[in-house]
């Protein structure tokens, strides 16, 4: 950077942040058509799987690569370092969270007890209340470390293990399952996943479970009752455009540009 003037610097910040801001205006203009709603989703997942990458090229190394337990540098997962970028950069909770109906999904069939248990600690319940309205949103899900110290104290060792190697709660993540279900779904298939709704609501603008209720095939009389999450699209535009303003404002600050840029 010691050959680049303070103006060249501020030039090559403006050109590289605007680019992106138009990216984000493109994608919201896109948006507010049906017929064209796939091609903004798959601007805006695209261009946050950019910026993460070039946050963490200029100024979280640790999250491009790091050492593994052999003493081996390797890289670290894209969905860890996208799920990094909107908890640190967003400023939005929620990305701090563990969504425990993800989880469930996850851990009911192989560890049933361990399921009861997270059941019962974090106030989880598969139907909704009857005679009441009342919807799970992500301010009801815990943060990851209650959830580890809950399973470490309450799992048996073998499930904690296991849950733990498959990194199953840092898979529930809001970022990384935003990284799954609406980055690797549209950059991928160019289509919306069938375990995430984007749909923007007028009362609800922040993350939140639908209630559903089906017929068990083959089983007279029984309902499955589940939750299925729902990440407004404009929300996850105002998370890439709250990130992408404090990645210029660190750049900024530290007088440096974005690493791709160099």
């Amino acid at each position: 950077m010691a050959d680049l003037s303070a103006d060249e610097i501020a030039r090559r910040n403006e050109r590289f942040f605007n680019w992106f801001e138009r990216r984000l205006a493109n994608a919201r203009t896109l948006a507010k058509t049906p017929t064209t709603r796939p091609e903004a989703s798959l601007v805006l997942a695209a261009g946050l799987d950019a910026l993460a990458r070039f946050w963490a090229e200029t100024l979280k190394p640790d999250l491009v690569e790091r050492r593994t337990a052999k003493g081996k540098m390797a890289p670290v997962p894209d969905r860890e370092r996208f799920s990094s970028f909107l908890r640190e950069m967003s400023g939005h909770p929620c990305f701090d969270r563990v969504s425990v109906p993800t989880l469930l999904r996850a851990v009911d069939e192989r560890w049933p007890a361990e399921g009861a248990t997270l059941r019962a600690a974090f106030a989880f319940r598969d139907a909704s209340s009857p005679g009441l309205r009342r919807v799970r949103d992500w301010t009801h899900d815990p943060e990851i470390a209650a959830v580890k110290s809950h399973l470490r104290h309450h799992a048996s060792p073998e499930a904690f293990e296991a849950i733990k190697k498959g990194e199953l709660l840092e898979r529930s993540q809001f970022g990384q399952i935003l990284y799954k279900e609406f980055r690797c779904c549209h950059v991928h298939e160019v289509q919306q996943s069938g375990d995430l709704e984007l749909e923007n609501h007028p009362e609800r603008t922040e993350p939140w479970y639908r209630n559903i209720s089906r017929p068990v095939r083959g089983a007279p009389g029984e309902v499955r009752h589940y939750k299925r999450l729902v990440i407004p699209w404009e929300f996850i535009a105002g998370a890439f455009e709250s990130a992408l303003s404090s990645f210029r404002a660190q750049c900024v600050d530290r007088g440096t540009i974005p690493k791709v840029m160099r």
